[in-house]
């Protein structure tokens, strides 16, 4: 059985600055930041454009062979219309069960870039 020696009670434990131990994740404040840059402020004159707009990020999300930004950019859309009242809009949230399988299967694909966006 090896026993330390005895130079080995000078070893002291150094802490690393906070961006070292990191190592490319992100902070709470990191992470808010990223979830509200670039939201795109989509206004909506009525229910009718709501679902066109809702009908574009299903395409955008439903489509396998695009680029996984253009489906991160889908869920921009969405949020922006949140963000921007759609939900006041009668029937929002029938319009929003349409994309539930979509965001479920480009979430799976693309878990690990949505988390590095």
């Amino acid at each position: 059985m090896a026993t330390a020696g005895a130079g080995s009670s000078r070893l002291k434990s150094r802490r690393l600055p906070a961006a070292a131990n990191r190592s490319g994740a992100v902070d709470e404040s990191d992470f808010e930041k990223a979830f509200q840059d670039d939201i795109p402020t989509i206004n909506i004159a009525s229910f009718r454009q709501l679902e066109s707009e809702i009908s574009s990020i299903h395409a955008d999300l439903q489509n396998d062979k695009i680029d996984w930004e253009v489906k991160l950019l889908a869920a921009k859309k969405l949020r922006g219309l949140i963000q921007n009242d759609a939900s006041e809009y009668d029937g929002f949230v029938a319009l929003l069960k349409r994309l539930e399988e979509p965001m479920r299967k480009a979430v799976c694909d693309l878990r690990s870039q949505v988390c590095r966006e």
